[in-house]
């Protein structure tokens, strides 16, 4: 590639990314105009990204993505290509490899995933108990939030792996629907632990304990599969619990979704779930302890109760030009949680603020004379930036409470 462009594409790196680079090579540069991205493959030497030194032997970025709205691209230097920015656009960070890779299980109508990417052990079931919660540090509620149908029969799957260290945690969802009653809103999806330690006992074992309580066993696309059931509330709850590999244990909501789920991990290829196009993955953190992503289907508008495609939603909100959300917990920087919110409404942090549970105002949710810790900005043309510190007159459980609701999984009461 001509110096030309050499340099003006570390300039770009340099400018949207907070680099500090002595030497750039690009090696190839593709433009999308469909998925309006800039995919560079190129080699860094000799400099800082965001305070991480690379070391003087050539640094390999396999693929960088600069999201081009409102890139202006793109002036041809002799054969090659030259990028201008006319903002500073988030530099989405590549997926963890074992992130990427059960990710590509879920089927690719998912509109919601949860991640603890955190190694932890599973710890102990313990039963809703309000003073119990309030004393639970925060990291110990996210890491457990994809992992929650692992509780079902009163911890039954969660207590059988009491101790087991959980190297990732992902839950997939989609179409989510109203309850009977009282209770969580129903929904497809299966939640996926990765543990550390491989067992090819550990299904049969399971199976052998889980006699008393289990509805029956069945076959889904080639797997053993125990079945459970238990009322919540006014819904019968049906959870399919599966062993796939010595390493992997799902719990599932629905048949269908787990058949999907089971197929692609035994070698089915498929339109993978939250493509990397979406623009919610520029301004998220997949190297965070936890982190979701909600990118809205719109045709769930008429059956899901928290879409915003509608007058009113069961949140209080109507956003008919929304897209999608981000959320980031790293337990290492003071508690602090970013959301991110997609959308083309005017106004957008007033909106946030007057129109959305993003504000905490929920009766009875925080003390409603306090100060609360939350700062509002508007990042890119269309999305907002809210964080939180957690703890004090925020609680934790009462923000996750308003992170679930709003990815999906609203809880009435």
């Amino acid at each position: 590639m001509a110096n030309a462009s050499t340099s003006a594409f570390k300039a770009l790196i340099q400018s949207t990314a907070g680099c500090r680079l002595t030497r750039a090579e690009v090696v190839s540069l593709e433009v999308s105009e469909q998925s309006g991205m800039i995919f560079a493959y190129h080699k860094l030497d000799m400099g800082t990204c965001d305070g991480f030194t690379t070391p003087s032997a050539a640094w390999l970025i396999r693929r960088g993505v600069l999201r081009k709205a409102p890139l202006t691209v793109c002036l041809s230097v002799v054969s090659s290509l030259m990028c201008a920015a006319q903002t500073n656009p988030s530099v989405p960070q590549r997926l963890p490899a074992t992130v990427k890779h059960v990710l590509s299980y879920l089927p690719a109508d998912t509109e919601t995933i949860f991640v603890a990417s955190k190694s932890f052990a599973m710890p102990l079931f313990r039963p809703d108990n309000d003073q119990e919660i309030r004393e639970t540090s925060p990291d110990r509620m996210f890491e457990l939030l994809p992992l929650d149908r692992f509780g079902l029969k009163d911890g039954l799957l969660q207590n059988y792996l009491m101790g087991e260290r959980i190297e990732l945690a992902i839950e997939g969802s989609r179409h989510f629907r109203p309850p009977s009653g009282l209770g969580e809103a129903p929904y497809e999806g299966c939640q996926i632990a990765v543990l550390e330690k491989a067992n090819t006992s550990r299904g049969a074992s399971f199976l052998k304990e889980s006699a008393n309580g289990r509805l029956k066993t069945d076959n889904v696309a080639g797997q053993q599969v125990t079945v459970f059931q238990e009322r919540l509330e006014d819904d019968i709850w049906t959870t399919f619990v599966a062993f796939p590999k010595p390493n992997l244990v799902l719990a599932c909501t629905d048949r269908d979704y787990l058949r999907e789920v089971l197929e692609r991990i035994g070698g089915r290829i498929g339109k993978r779930a939250l493509p990397d196009t979406l623009a919610e993955w520029s301004f998220v953190d997949t190297h965070a302890s936890f982190w979701g992503l909600r990118h809205y289907d719109k045709s769930q508008a008429g059956r899901d109760p928290t879409s915003p495609f509608v007058d009113r939603n069961i949140l209080g909100m109507s956003d008919r030009l929304a897209t999608g959300v981000a959320l980031t917990f790293d337990s290492g920087k003071r508690n602090a949680a970013k959301v991110s919110y997609f959308s083309g409404v005017s106004d957008i942090l007033v909106f946030l603020q007057k129109q959305t549970p993003w504000s905490m105002q929920i009766n009875g949710l925080v003390d409603a004379t306090a100060s609360l810790p939350i700062r509002y900005r508007q990042t890119a043309p269309g999305v907002a930036e809210i964080e939180y510190e957690l703890g004090g007159t925020i609680p934790a459980d009462a923000f996750i409470l308003v992170v679930v609701s709003v990815f999906g999984h609203v809880i009435y009461f």
